[in-house]
């Protein structure tokens, strides 16, 4: 299931209520993935059947610079190019190969960490996609390697 660090009391009480009212303990409302979907510190797209974007939240819009109208509804093709390809038919907690790259709302692209994971609610079977910024990364990496090559060079 979906972790997430904190969860409000509030919203704890909540998820039981509907649980309990639902009868269904074994799948999440569609309402309970939203509230787990918003206290995710990382970005989170959640994807329908058929590969549209049904949920987002709030890092998500800040790490590809779009409004939660401008997502919802779309193709996640319009995110993560070439990602949802064959991921309902990969295995779950799936870590996706180096070399993914998100695309921004102003046209640059930027290289990306997508860990997905089936999720069954009420409403059926979705895709949740848990995407990290690897830019930070990349150039520490590259760094590295420079440095590196100029170490080589010296001897």
């Amino acid at each position: 299931m979906l972790s997430v660090p904190y969860v409000p009391p509030q919203a704890r009480d909540e998820m039981e209520c509907s649980d309990q009212a639902s009868g269904s303990f074994g799948e999440l409302s569609i309402d309970q993935l939203r509230i787990l979907v918003e206290l995710n510190p990382q970005a989170i797209v959640v994807v329908d059947g058929v590969g549209r974007i049904v949920l987002v939240n709030a890092i998500t819009q800040q790490m590809f610079g779009y409004a939660i109208n401008e997502l919802v509804g779309q193709p996640v093709d319009h995110l993560i190019p070439g990602f949802f390809i064959g991921t309902m038919s990969q295995p779950n907690d799936a870590k996706w190969p180096q070399g993914l790259r998100g695309a921004h709302k102003d046209g640059s692209g930027f290289p990306i960490e997508v860990s997905q994971n089936r999720v069954e609610t009420t409403n059926g079977r979705f895709l949740l996609a848990a995407i990290v910024d690897t830019t930070a990364h990349e150039k520490a990496r590259q760094a590295a390697l420079d440095t590196e090559a100029h170490y080589r060079s010296l001897v």
